[in-house]
């Protein structure tokens, strides 16, 4: 599927239809410039499913764009309410011993001057049980 297929995804009614866009979208990387649409899909309104696979998809690239994508989310969405439940979804998916690559890419946003960067890195270690990591 292509990525003008994926991002018509992106605004269906059918939350199976924005799943599919989300991980359609995160596997084509940031040199598609899809980056406002994967923002919408991970702030999904409607349904829980669409944020959390957006955001496991983008985790599992294990790189900083995917990762800053979701740490941003977190960091800067004024809703607490928001913020604990993508915590719990993407909880659902990694724990320290699955998680890849992903911590070291997110402690190294503790430093970041980014406030949405550095908020959600902090959100996100400090919620999932992940093991002491080389400081």
């Amino acid at each position: 599927m292509g990525a003008d297929e994926l991002v018509a995804l992106s605004f269906s009614a059918s939350w199976e239809d924005r799943i599919r866009a989300a991980e359609g979208l995160a596997a084509l990387g940031p040199e598609a410039g899809h980056d406002d649409r994967l923002r919408a899909l991970l702030n999904d309104p409607d349904n829980t499913a669409p944020p959390e696979a957006a955001a496991v998809a983008l985790l599992k690239r294990e790189d900083q764009w995917g990762v800053d994508l979701v740490l941003e989310m977190l960091g800067s969405n004024p809703d607490d309410n928001y913020v604990d439940k993508l915590l719990f979804l993407v909880g659902r998916h990694f724990t320290w011993e699955n998680a890849g690559g992903i911590g070291p890419l997110v402690q190294h946003r503790l430093n970041s001057s980014d406030d949405a960067l550095r908020i959600g890195a902090e959100e996100l270690l400090s919620d999932l049980p992940w093991p002491p990591l080389p400081g």
